[in-house]
């Protein structure tokens, strides 16, 4: 091997066997740090580092209670430190609780001298350059107005606490998936496809990546999301065939069976922009279901409505409507209430676009709605949630008006008889209070000639205490395995062999 010279530039080591190869090196003469590094040396350079890349961190506390403050300042020690959460993982009550006592009372004393972090109730009396970073506590509701006014209207750097500490440590993203273990024969490319916006503007890749979002659309555009750090370590993890961040449960990882064969390193050139957007950035909705949500939101304030606006803008100026294969609107809020929603829907559309699915409870899917959709889309698709055939059911289980419900569905029955919708799924969310209305939903959607009638089980979103939700699930157990005898016996009608029908559980 020859000798390297002052020369040339240092080597950089790609190999998961470092130690042989370190050990080789050495033996000629060739030292670590010195003549060459080894790749995940240079891993930490893609993190996002407080203390060099802003002047002052504005740490926006709000009403904070006293508790959540020490909290805000226990999360902000360890990102500027650079503490992963794995390190500190203690179950010991007791050491826990002094631990975060000794990091808080280390963050305020380091913070006496630097004076890096500045906290503040108010923004709008404080001089912030571009320098400087603004950081909240979460995106809820109480912080819509400095969302709204200091990350959209200003266009300043603001961070969530959960997104600053992904940016902050995205190396250890990437080591994790480095040195993962390769599955078999997944062949999910989604990644690469997906682009889906939720309610508190951040975007997913895919909704199987749980609480790992790659970027947010408060300061960035559609096409810096879409590149961003984090989504590259994401796809990264689809190209190497680790699939280190997806959720095991995914029907997609599970496709193949072990036995096949490894899949070589994927070589997958990354589009322009994604094939499949999914918008789901309004929660409001006119109905008040349980399965849902814990209480009824119907309407956001102004600032939480400037923002989702803005949210719609950012997806409109990108260009992407024009020529993504598809776009699904809705579920996380009523689509047509949503004044987001319905302007990336109907506006700015230079072009017929290709293919759009439309998730929403069809209780304001009227003539009106469809005059405003027509013509703008080759392939209309909708997915209806409805929940029960009967208004006593409806009533209790969804709070809408029942016949109003029924006369839109008349007129979507002649849309898909004309041909002018492709497609119709309607879908009950199975549960204690209306699984004996199951066979007649699946006749009812029968009757009125749509495509699918989709079953799924009552899932707990936070909105029922564990004794509640065990009463209304159709299964005995949490693991969704062992469905109760009265909802089995239901379900041996042969009605449920139709193909129309889609069962979202194995059993049955």
């Amino acid at each position: 091997m020859p000798a390297l010279k002052k020369k040339h530039a240092p080597v950089v080591l790609c190999t998961y066997d470092k130690e042989k190869c370190g050990q080789t090196l050495k033996r000629a003469g060739i030292k670590y740090k010195k003549d060459y590094v080894l790749a995940e040396d240079l891993f930490e350079s893609i993190d996002l580092d407080i203390m060099r890349d802003c002047r002052k961190l504005y740490a926006y506390v709000g009403e904070m209670n006293f508790r959540d403050r020490i909290d805000f300042c226990y999360q902000l020690f360890i990102i500027m430190h650079h503490i992963g959460r794995e390190d500190i993982e203690d179950h010991d009550t007791v050491r826990k609780i002094e631990k975060t006592i000794c990091y808080v009372l280390m963050f305020f004393i380091e913070n006496l001298f630097r004076k890096k972090v500045v906290f503040v109730k108010n923004l709008n009396n404080v001089s912030i350059t571009k320098k400087d970073f603004i950081c909240v506590n979460s995106s809820k509701e109480e912080n819509d107005k400095m969302l709204y006014q200091e990350g959209i209207a200003k266009g300043r750097k603001v961070y969530t606490i959960q997104m600053l500490e992904r940016y902050c440590f995205a190396s250890r993203l990437l080591r994790k998936t480095y040195f993962d273990k390769r599955q078999n024969g997944c062949k999910c490319t989604l990644p690469y496809e997906m682009f889906y916006i939720n309610p508190d503007g951040n975007v997913w890749l895919c909704p199987c990546f749980g609480e790992l979002t790659v970027s947010d659309l408060i300061g960035n555009s559609a096409e810096e999301a879409w590149n961003s750090t984090i989504a590259k370590i994401m796809r990264l993890s689809v190209e190497n065939n680790t699939y280190t961040f997806c959720d095991r449960r995914c029907k997609d990882f599970w496709k193949n069976p072990d036995g096949v064969e490894l899949l070589e390193r994927k070589s997958i050139k990354l589009p322009a922009q994604p094939s499949k957007l999914m918008v789901a950035f309004d929660r409001a909705c006119n109905l008040r279901c349980r399965s849902c949500r814990v209480k009824p939101y119907v309407k956001n304030c102004y600032e939480k409505e400037q923002t989702i606006l803005h949210y719609a803008d950012v997806i409109n100026k990108s260009g992407w409507l024009d020529n993504c294969d598809k776009l699904t609107i809705g579920g996380d809020g009523e689509t047509f209430l949503s004044k987001g929603y319905k302007k990336v829907l109907f506006e700015d559309a230079s072009k017929i676009r290709k293919k759009v699915n439309i998730m929403t409870n069809g209780t304001l899917f009227t003539p009106t709605i469809w005059e405003q959709l027509e013509g703008k889309y080759e392939h209309i698709s909708m997915s209806i949630s409805v929940d029960a055939v009967t208004e006593a059911t409806y009533k209790k289980l969804r709070g809408g008006s029942f016949k109003q419900l029924m006369k839109n569905m008349e007129f979507l029955s002649e849309l898909r008889r004309e041909g002018k919708v492709d497609f119709v799924q309607v879908n009950m969310i199975v549960q204690e209070g209306n699984y004996r209305e199951m066979k007649d939903f699946v006749l009812w959607a029968k009757k009125l000639g749509f495509d699918r009638a989709y079953l799924s089980p009552i899932w707990n979103w936070g909105t029922y205490l564990d004794s509640e939700f065990k009463r209304i699930s159709i299964f005995a157990d949490r693991g969704e395995r062992k469905m109760k005898a009265k909802v089995k016996e239901c379900l041996k009608d042969e009605v449920f062999s139709d193909p129309i029908v889609l069962k979202r559980w194995s059993q049955g």
